[in-house]
């Protein structure tokens, strides 16, 4: 879920303005790296807070706004690709971005605390926690961009690819927010 979020990002990152027909690598890198940046610095936050139990709230509840989220980026992204970035109801505002990062934040601590760490866990195992994390989402961003970013120049992709991606992301966020009410 945390990775089709990311995707989620990606994707309403490729739907930026276009010059001259074809896009600008600098505007689509600026406006990922500003997004996942917020995203990050929240679920850094709330991670440390729920592994050392300061926060904590029900697991089916953490897990089920994650699921949520990933829908509601998913549909943002749909709406970005189909209506167009420069459209009002395209841009998902930071704070959003921010707030859906504390929720994963708090379900990467509630994992991390199930993991079998007794007590509180250390500060260098919640920094490893926290940079791994942080490494398979850059490394994940990494791969997919490059094959993106190639595809987004075509015409069918950026025209039937990028929103059906969307919608593809939005439709597995609500099947997985049915099924982790539902257990």
């Amino acid at each position: 879920d945390h990775l089709a979020f990311l995707l989620a990002l990606l994707i309403a990152a490729l739907a930026s303005p276009t010059s001259g027909g074809r896009q600008d690598l600098r505007v689509v890198l600026g406006g990922l790296v500003a997004t996942v940046s917020v995203f990050t610095l929240a679920h850094s936050i709330t991670l440390v807070l729920s592994a050392l139990s300061w926060i904590g709230l029900p697991s089916r509840a953490v897990e089920a706004a994650v699921a949520l989220s990933v829908a509601v980026a998913g549909a943002q992204a749909l709406v970005a690709t189909t209506l167009g970035s420069g459209h009002r109801l395209a841009r998902v505002p930071l704070s959003l971005v921010f707030g859906f990062g504390l929720v994963h934040g708090i379900g990467f601590g509630s994992s991390l605390a199930a993991s079998g760490l007794t007590g509180r866990p250390s500060v260098s195992a919640l920094l490893g926690f926290n940079l791994g994390v942080e490494a398979g989402q850059l490394a994940a961003l990494a791969t997919v961009l490059p094959m993106a970013w190639t595809l987004v120049g075509t015409g069918g992709f950026r025209r039937w690819g990028l929103p059906s991606l969307s919608f593809a992301v939005s439709a597995a966020g609500l099947v997985w927010f049915g099924v982790r009410l539902d257990d």
